[in-house]
Parts: C-alpha cells; structure tokens; sequence
C-alpha cells in the first residue's frame, strides 16, 4: 500500500480538488489500518462532493470499521434521507445499531421496515435474536412462530452470533 499511497499523494498535489484521489487515499489508508487518515482524506471527498452517495457509504463504513458508531449511524441517516427507497441503508443502521448495543432501536427500525415493505426472512430473523439477546424470550418466541425454517435449529440463549451466516 505504500507504493499506492505514495502515487495518490502525488496526484493529490497535482489534482488537489480531486475528490476521486481523495477517496482512493481513504480506501488506500483503510486497507493499510489507518482509520485516522482514511476519515480525514474520505471527509474531504464528501466536503468536494457532498451529495455523491458512494463516498458518504463510503465515510459511513469507515467510521463503523473504526468503531464510531455514533458517527455511522448519523452519516447512514443522512443516506436515508437522500434514497429513502433504498431499504439496504435502513437495514445498515439497524444493523449498526446492534453493533452500538442499541437493540432496542435497531428492533424499531427493523420493525418500520416490516412495516413498510413487507415481510422478509433475514429482518425477521434479526429481530429474534436481538430479542434473544436481550432475555425477552416472550418476543423472541412470537417472532419465530412465524413458521420461518430459519429458526428451526436457533436455540434462544445469550451471546448468540449478531450476523446470519452470508
């Protein structure tokens, strides 16, 4: 990554409002574990082109990658509000959320959703375990009488995986 980051630097005095070369920087500095510089070169690609969703998806990983889930959280709102149609946002921050502990809402906003769009398997299933994770076994069990095969072989205990097999 060395030898990337020293050609985009040198780009980025070249092309210094470039905010591709500044993205590229974030996704360079990201690679090689550098949280503090990818936030900085990846603010600066949103500060250059503030509506581009793809570097605000992108700023939002990195601050979930760096533990910042707060932050994350905010940047993914923001996402919402530019695509409200686009349910992988909404499923983000409700996943973010139960990253950041917060189950209670990330079990809202998966609620919203239901609500919104229908039902689906996978958003059920985050439900249940958050449920499961918070000893609200009542719920849980609501949940998986949904009659779904994803829950046959799902015990309800504490410290079950916080994400489905992919």
């Amino acid at each position: 990554y060395d030898k990337a980051l020293d050609l985009l630097t040198t780009s980025l005095i070249k092309l210094p409002t470039s905010a591709g070369i500044h993205f590229a920087l974030a996704d360079a500095y990201m690679a090689s574990e550098d949280g503090t510089n990818a936030l900085y070169y990846i603010n600066e690609a949103v500060k250059i082109e503030p509506k581009n969703k793809w570097y605000i998806s992108r700023l939002a990983d990195i601050y979930e990658r760096t533990n910042q889930f707060t932050e994350a959280a905010d940047v993914v709102k923001k996402l919402i509000k530019i695509d409200p149609s686009q349910l992988d946002h909404q499923y983000r921050l409700a996943e973010i959320y139960t990253k950041k502990g917060d189950l209670n809402t990330a079990n809202d906003i998966y609620a919203t959703m239901l609500n919104k769009y229908g039902t689906e398997e996978v958003i059920h299933y985050r439900r249940y375990i958050n449920f499961a994770k918070m000893g609200d076994t009542d719920s849980a069990m609501v949940i998986s009488s949904l009659g779904s095969p994803m829950y046959g072989s799902v015990t309800l205990y504490k410290g079950l995986r916080s994400k489905p097999k992919r």
